[in-house]
């Protein structure tokens, strides 16, 4: 699985408005190398703290509904201020931040 994540600044709801808001984005994830069973995804956030996730294909992208992703069956999508891991434990066996990058899912939000 091949992952890019993007937060964006302005509202996107129609997948012309998500390709245009994260263009770059998704050039990136199609100069990877097609390899059998890769799957290559977009995570976008939102303004609102809202997760949508995206398969991304040659020709197109296709959104993959919060639903469907394993373990959320009948579950609201992600928000911003979801818990989750517990901090304490999870940056003494992996560290959350290394040279010139921040886990997005581990850093807390602004307030």
């Amino acid at each position: 699985m091949y992952v890019r994540v993007k937060r964006i600044r302005r509202e996107a709801r129609t997948l012309d408005e998500i390709a245009d808001a994260c263009r770059r984005e998704i050039a990136l994830i199609r100069r990877v190398p097609p390899t059998a069973g890769l799957v290559c995804e977009l995570w976008v956030r939102s303004p609102k703290g809202e997760w949508r996730y995206f398969i991304v294909q040659n020709d197109r992208i296709a959104e993959i509904s919060a639903e469907l992703l394993p373990g959320n069956a009948g579950v609201r999508p992600l928000r911003e201020n979801a818990p989750g891991p517990d901090q304490a434990t999870v940056t003494q066996s992996f560290p959350v931040r290394r040279e010139g990058f921040v886990c997005p899912f581990m850093v807390p939000s602004p307030e």
